[in-house]
């Protein structure tokens, strides 16, 4: 996506009594978590962005602080603002689990065992690595409830045998209680700093996950026409982003009303009379009771396969060299 490709997608809501400089962050942050602008790709300038969307420069120039204190772009005098994901382990000068760190300190480490040097010399940092890869491991899917089983399911299908399932962990009980025993947390890019800073203290890694509208909810939207009355049921932070990347897909879609997917007492009044129902997986529930004979169509993510990847990649080294470290014990 070019920096003029962005600034047709974005889309100001006035009325929506939403701030625009949130409304933008909030559609920004959307576009990079599902992987459609990169780590590394360059924003327009500030004043660029400003002029394209018709905004004064400081609601863009807020919008671009607000994608940098959650760690989706990073400006630098000179050079401009670029996108990054929030400091994670699966990626490159991400932070303090770097996977090039990573993999030096795992050469290292093997090297000392080969060497019957006790791991201790190799510091805290190989101390941590121990901790987390001498109990064998155990991973968590930590995301919101109605749809952190069928990721944790989607993920455990093509982990390599041996390894197990992988657990689904609602991201309010891990609010509350945090997550005990874990080696491995994924978790979607919008909660990971949220997850990294609960698990500071855990010799846990984070993995990031991006996702992408599942393909068959673009299937099924294309069969609507202009005699069907559309309701789309969402967060209204993300509203915008889900009407940009639908329109984008199919042009011809009927105009679409909007309900809070928690405003409950609205759902209710407003859904019985609705052809079809495009619905986020929390307001399943509610959407399935007030809509009972409209068309249903759970706007459903999956993961994006190369961020799929990625993780599988990395669970599948550390389970080796789990098994390797294990064997190096015993003998």
């Amino acid at each position: 996506m070019t920096g003029v490709e962005l600034g047709k997608r974005l889309r100001i809501d006035p009325d929506s009594g939403i701030p625009i400089w949130v409304q933008l962050r909030t559609q920004l942050e959307y576009i990079i978590a599902t992987g459609e602008l990169q780590p590394g790709a360059k924003l327009p300038a500030v004043r660029t962005l400003a002029q394209r969307l018709g905004v004064a420069v400081d609601t863009a120039r807020q919008a671009y602080d607000g994608l940098v204190q959650a760690g989706f772009a990073e400006t630098r005098q000179g050079v401009g603002t670029r996108v990054t994901l929030p400091a994670t382990s699966a990626l490159p000068g991400g932070g303090p689990w770097d996977l090039r760190q990573v993999a030096k300190v795992d050469g290292v480490l093997l090297g000392l065992l080969a060497d019957g040097i006790t791991p201790s010399v190799a510091g805290q940092v190989v101390r941590q690595r121990l901790a987390m890869l001498g109990q064998g491991l155990r991973v968590s899917f930590i995301g919101v409830r109605a749809s952190a089983e069928r990721y944790a399911a989607t993920l455990t299908a093509r982990l390599p045998e041996g390894l197990g399932a992988i657990e689904a962990l609602d991201i309010e009980d891990f609010r509350r209680a945090g997550a005990k025993g874990v080696t491995h947390v994924i978790s979607l890019v919008f909660h990971v700093r949220e997850v990294e800073e609960r698990l500071a203290e855990q010799p846990v890694r984070v993995l990031p996950l991006t996702s992408e509208l599942d393909a068959e909810v673009f299937d099924r939207i294309r069969r609507f026409g202009d005699g069907d009355r559309l309701v789309l049921v969402a967060r209204p932070a993300t509203r915008l982003s889900y009407e940009a990347l639908i329109q984008e897909r199919h042009p011809g879609i009927p105009p679409m009303d909007f309900v809070a997917d928690d405003d409950e007492d609205a759902l209710l009044r407003a859904l019985p009379q609705a052809g079809a129902v495009l619905h986020t997986s929390a307001a399943a529930a509610v959407v399935r009771r007030a809509a009972p004979r409209a068309e249903l169509v759970e706007l459903r993510h999956a993961p994006s396969e190369r961020s799929l990847n990625q993780v599988l990649d990395t669970l599948r080294a550390d389970w080796e060299l789990t098994l390797r470290l294990q064997q190096s014990t015993l003998t």
